[in-house]
């Protein structure tokens, strides 16, 4: 009967005793601490590739979702943006106030040399000088 009975309780005694006396689970008895050994990750829970593939094909689904979310969110977003724009920062002009296209007709002169420089004025002064003011300088 004694057998039975230490058999039966010797683990839950074991532990009892380990957290009263404060001796660590994973320590040996000269302070090193042990490795508790388990089972590889890869073969605790097999998947076979059925699974893989619904799974992938569920991902691919919502990211389709979620695309198809936000695509809709900016359209909606630009409308919106569109539809409110502020009227100071965007000017449109009608077609009655819209200030006429100058269009130029070309000229005999304005294929030459001299044609360019047509509007040019040659008054380098700034001011209207009289004759009796002008002074000539000669380079010799």
């Amino acid at each position: 009967m004694d057998a039975i009975v230490k058999k039966s309780l010797g683990a839950p005694v074991r532990q009892l005793s380990s957290c009263v006396s404060g001796v660590k689970e994973g320590m040996s008895r000269k302070g090193k601490s042990t490795r508790r050994k388990s089972a590889p990750c890869c073969y605790s829970t097999a998947h076979d590739s059925s699974w893989v593939r619904t799974y992938q094909a569920e991902l691919h689904r919502e990211r389709k979702v979620r695309q198809v979310m936000l695509s809709q969110k900016n359209a909606e977003r630009t409308a919106m943006r569109s539809h409110y724009r502020s009227p100071h920062r965007y000017t449109k002009v009608s077609v009655c106030n819209r200030k006429p296209i100058n269009t130029k007709t070309p000229s005999k002169n304005d294929d030459s040399l001299f044609g360019a420089f047509q509007g040019l004025s040659l008054n380098m002064g700034g001011t209207q000088a009289s004759a009796g003011n002008y002074s000539v300088y000669y380079l010799i």
